[in-house]
């Protein structure tokens, strides 16, 4: 049992920090920091893909909360 609570949070620390990893690279695009590509529309479009892959991952993140409160409650 610990064990699977154990494996719980490391999934829901992977999904964290996918999330704040994409919105870091957000971020960076955004301002300029990292070019992506020498595409004009593609670099400003890949701020908002990455910023997806954050809201996806955040998303990801709270439904493994929600999951793991459910499932310790007999």
């Amino acid at each position: 049992m610990q064990r699977k609570r154990l494996w719980r949070f490391y999934i829901s620390l992977h999904y964290l920090l996918a999330g704040l990893f994409w919105l870091m690279i957000s971020v960076m695009v955004y301002t300029n920091q990292i070019w992506i590509s020498r595409n004009d529309w593609l670099q400003s479009f890949y701020p908002f893909i990455c910023f997806l892959l954050f809201a996806t991952n955040l998303w990801k993140w709270v439904g493994s909360l929600r999951i793991t409160k459910e499932r310790e409650i007999p």
